[in-house]
């Protein structure tokens, strides 16, 4: 029983490996999005993941993004909201008089109140149905990926 689920996991890794390959290569880097094209979609995390361990979403308004994290191993769920924009570069601080704006940019610029800090993400491809961004790290973060983290999403609504 125990190789079938190893076997099982192993599967989905490379189906998302690969699926995040061919999205790469299909895409051209930097892709400009507007927020138009975000209000109202729901979107699920597909790599890097594990659906049996936590289920992530993200959804988007005009002025928001809900992200939230379904830890199924531990039966917990937990929603963060942001404001956010989009803009062309990476700001050193958030400007709020952007948020809500329709407007176009390579970065989603997030703004965590708790922490009072920038969260911001990179477009790289919008595919049909598959969302590819790349995490940027914090600069100011002491631990954790300084390099960040490629991202990809299945729109789901």
């Amino acid at each position: 029983m125990y190789i079938k689920d190893i076997n099982k996991i192993m599967s989905k890794t490379v189906f998302s490996i690969c699926t995040l390959l061919i999205t790469c290569l299909t895409c051209n880097a930097q892709a400009m999005i507007g927020v138009l094209q975000l209000n109202g979609t729901k979107w699920i995390r597909t790599y890097p993941e594990n659906p049996e361990e936590v289920l992530r979403t993200m959804v988007f308004s005009e002025t928001t993004i809900n992200i939230t994290s379904d830890y199924r191993i531990i039966n917990d769920v937990v929603t963060n909201t942001y404001q956010y924009y989009l803009n062309d570069c990476i700001p050193s601080v958030f400007d709020f008089s952007k948020v809500g704006k329709a407007s176009k940019g390579k970065y989603i610029i997030c703004y965590n109140s708790r922490l009072n800090r920038i969260r911001c993400y990179e477009f790289i491809c919008l595919e049909g149905d598959i969302l590819t961004l790349h995490s940027r790290p914090d600069p100011n973060q002491v631990i954790g990926d300084k390099n960040g983290t490629e991202l990809v999403y299945k729109r789901i609504k």
